[in-house]
């Protein structure tokens, strides 16, 4: 407990006068209690055994009594001398920004020639307003979260000017290309994983509140309400601030595009692509399978190599289409899966994939080795060996000097 006896005040650092064993008005009950029991007793003890002595002896000897248990008491409260220094850390708010490639939906009727989704966002941020309002009291990290959660800056409460006057936070607002930290890109939208990461990220910080800015479509990963025991555990509250219309948009894209990595000469090859669709069931679209040499040219120098007709099914339902194709000349090739889709399509963004593999003719040398002749190597030997693509070296440790070694 501090008696909050102030030696030199320097800033926000002060020293004082404190008891180790009083840390609450309650704890002095105890020592009160036992000092004046003992007082007491020592009082009545030496008026009976001095009776026979001056009254002013017989006070002379209870004070002292009474200084020696009034020493005990002061030691058992462990006085000491303390420094304290008070510092303050801005409370922390985290804006966590929706970047999957719904984000890219342009909402209006009209040709996609109006900002999308992620763009209004993007100039929201860049006219600084909210954010500068919000720098008055807090630190800002901004996420941004798709298939994964990343943070891309922090706006940091103490470099703005300490005013409120609305042309000196104008003047402390640091440029940030926020267009390009906010383009979407990530396939999935992982809302209940961003938020689990960033509260745990943030928690050691005076977190304040999470900002969410995203469609609400979720598409991947744990569902958002998993989260909600750590909320509560951590006390943090979750704003959600929508963006883009109520109306889902009818959309085509290609979600998934497999491709094997290596690929020989004279062999074909099988690609899978997976096409999935919002508010189109039932429609037919055109898939186109394109190649390239090399994995640096652009799309006029992409052959067709096939096409197919593809009805799609209901929301959100991948619907497989695959294409077997002749792997090409020797070296690194890139496939080109593009969906032609309805006008109706509000993003085309997602309308196309691409995938590289290599082709080699070279073969894939192995060396076996065993301690004996076992069933197991006996399989793999002979699994290998039927690969033409495969020349197989053993080596048997048990064998002994002499020995054929395959």
């Amino acid at each position: 407990m501090s008696l909050l006896i102030p030696l030199l005040a320097e800033g926000a650092t002060r020293h004082a006068f404190e008891l180790a064993r009083v840390q609450s008005p309650t704890d002095w009950l105890l020592p009160v209690a036992v000092f004046a029991a003992l007082a007491l007793y020592v009082v009545g003890m030496y008026r009976r055994d001095t009776v026979e002595l001056r009254p002013a002896w017989t006070a002379v000897l209870i004070a002292l009594r009474t200084i020696a248990i009034l020493g005990i008491a002061v030691i058992y409260l462990q006085p000491q001398w303390s420094n304290e220094r008070e510092t303050t850390q801005p409370s922390r708010v985290v804006m966590l920004v929706d970047t999957s490639l719904s984000m890219a939906t342009d909402d209006h009727d009209a040709t996609p020639s109006e900002p999308n989704r992620a763009q209004q966002l993007a100039s929201m941020f860049e006219d600084a307003k909210l954010l500068d309002r919000l720098r008055q009291k807090h630190d800002i990290a901004v996420y941004r979260f798709d298939l994964e959660t990343k943070p891309i800056t922090l706006l940091d409460q103490r470099k703005l000017a300490d005013t409120h006057a609305p042309d000196a936070i104008e003047k402390t607002h640091e440029p940030f290309d926020w267009r390009k930290a906010l383009e979407p890109r990530g396939p999935e939208t992982r809302l209940g994983q961003a938020l689990r990461e960033v509260i745990n990220n943030e928690r050691a910080a005076p977190l304040s509140a999470v900002v969410v800015w995203t469609d609400g479509q979720q598409n991947a990963g744990p569902d958002a309400a998993s989260v909600l025991p750590l909320v509560r555990e951590v006390g943090v509250p979750i704003y959600a601030v929508g963006i883009g219309s109520t109306a889902t948009p009818q959309n085509v894209r290609i979600s998934d595009f497999v491709v094997p990595a290596r690929a020989y000469p004279g062999d074909q090859i099988t690609v899978t692509g997976y096409v999935q669709a919002v508010g189109m069931a039932g429609r037919t679209v055109t898939v186109e399978l394109l190649s390239r040499q090399g994995s640096g040219s652009t799309d006029a120098a992409a052959r067709l190599e096939a096409t197919e007709q593809l009805t799609l099914a209901a929301d959100a339902e991948p619907v497989p289409v695959k294409f077997q194709i002749a792997p090409g000349d020797r070296g690194r090739r890139t496939l080109v899966l593009r969906v032609r889709a309805p006008v109706e399509d509000r993003n085309v963004d997602d309308n196309q994939r691409e995938a590289a593999y290599e082709v080699v003719d070279r073969e894939t040398q192995v060396l076996l080795l065993a301690g004996g002749p076992t069933r197991e190597y006996q399989f793999l030997r002979n699994v290998l060996r039927r690969d033409k693509n495969t020349q197989v070296d053993v080596l048997l440790q048990t064998g002994s000097e002499g020995i054929s070694q395959d």
